[in-house]
């Protein structure tokens, strides 16, 4: 092999492993967010979420003046071989639990209510927030 082919194959190699995808290793994030609706499930944080009922919604709706702004109230089926079952409100306790290193609780709720409208189960949709407990 003659010195230029030696020199351009080293240099090709060498570009070549400069471009090999590598395995980024992160860390789990401190904070994050998922949306489900209504009997999704959906992993976060490996966790898998399952939006399963909604228990309660007594919010004020939309244009009315209330003396408080109602709860929604929410179970949370957790696959992680245990069964677990969440309960969630956004107005009252409990507002979060714990559950594979995060606390759970609920960020917003859709559709808003709206006076005289009952909102059927699969029109729900809720956004959880995931918190990396330290």
């Amino acid at each position: 092999m003659t010195r230029a082919r030696v020199t351009f194959t080293l240099a090709l190699a060498c570009l070549i492993g400069a471009c090999a995808k590598t395995e980024a290793t992160t860390a789990p994030a401190d904070t994050l967010e998922t949306t489900l609706t209504y009997g999704e499930q959906r992993a976060a944080a490996g966790i898998s979420l399952v939006l399963a009922s909604v228990e309660e919604d007594s919010r004020c709706p939309t244009g009315v003046t209330c003396v408080w702004a109602g709860n929604v109230r929410m179970k949370v089926n957790v696959r992680d071989g245990k069964g677990t079952v969440l309960t969630l409100n956004t107005n009252v306790e409990p507002k979060t639990a714990d559950v594979s290193g995060y606390r759970v609780s609920i960020v917003r709720v859709l559709p808003p209510a709206q006076a005289g409208v009952v909102i059927r189960p699969s029109s729900y949709s809720a956004t959880f927030r995931l918190d990396r407990i330290r």
